[in-house]
């Protein structure tokens, strides 16, 4: 079988045009005008029959030149933000001195007072259950804040709680009045419809009578949600019950204020 092209070396990779030739015991390839040089035209075609091998050696190449980049940029990177929050933030918190002392994070004892606020207490019999636990939970915690004799008024459902918290905080008898009651999610729209309107009754009572009506309500998608919001450790019940006379104080603060500026 003959050398392809006449080449006595067979190599069928030379195209026409180039010849091989001795030169001091190595072979080496001697160009002519008509045709590419030899080791270019070895590597393109190399380059033809490994292009997927060599588009994956040189992304991880790039890849891991990028990697070594970020290892060392990135703690550069990451100091220079953190020192950008820290200015930022030393900023704003001169900002916020300019206006006054710190900003509470939490209520005052002196606001968390019951001991001379009339309390009422409005529940919804619905889900039973969980309006004991929230009732409990209520009173617990105006026991804490000294309120005495809390007023209890029980309702048949979360729809009717507006309605009585209106009534009492029309009779002037209470200061601050706390809602509670507990609707599950169920098959029918009827849900949604329960918690807008109990949720927009309790605000008009805020608005309508000036007498704090602290919203504690469960409005949960199902029962063991209900259950973790009226447990010992997170009571909604408590929540509504510390903010009612929270906002009952401060309510007869600001009341108090107006009074000695109009004298």
């Amino acid at each position: 079988m003959g050398r392809p092209n006449g080449c006595p070396h067979g190599n069928p990779i030379l195209p026409p045009g180039v010849l091989p030739q001795e030169d001091a015991g190595r072979l080496r390839l001697r160009d002519v005008p008509t045709g590419e040089p030899a080791t270019l035209v070895r590597i393109s075609e190399l380059a033809e029959d490994h292009h997927d091998l060599m588009v994956f050696f040189s992304t991880l190449g790039g890849l891991a030149t990028f990697g070594a980049m970020g290892f060392i940029a990135g703690p550069v990177i990451g100091a220079l933000f953190l020192a950008m929050i820290d200015i930022y933030s030393s900023e704003f918190k001169q900002e916020l001195e300019k206006f006054g002392p710190a900003l509470p994070t939490s209520a005052r004892p002196e606001d968390l007072d019951a001991s001379d606020l009339r309390v009422a207490v409005v529940v919804s019999r619905f889900n039973l259950d969980i309006s004991k636990r929230l009732l409990r939970g209520a009173l617990l915690c105006l026991e804490e804040h000294r309120a005495e004799d809390p007023q209890v008024v029980w309702v048949p459902g979360a729809l009717e709680i507006p309605l009585a918290a209106l009534t009492l905080a029309e009779s002037g008898e209470v200061d601050a009045i706390v809602a509670l009651g507990c609707v599950i999610n169920g098959e029918t729209a009827h849900f949604q419809y329960v918690c807008e309107q109990v949720s927009a009754g309790v605000q008009h009572v805020n608005l309508d009578t000036g007498v704090p009506c602290a919203f504690g309500v469960l409005t949960t998608f199902d029962r063991e949600q209900a259950l973790a919001r009226s447990g010992p450790r997170n009571n909604k019940g408590a929540e509504a019950a510390e903010t009612a006379i929270e906002m009952a104080n401060l309510i007869r603060r600001l009341q108090d204020r107006t009074d000695e500026d109009e004298d």
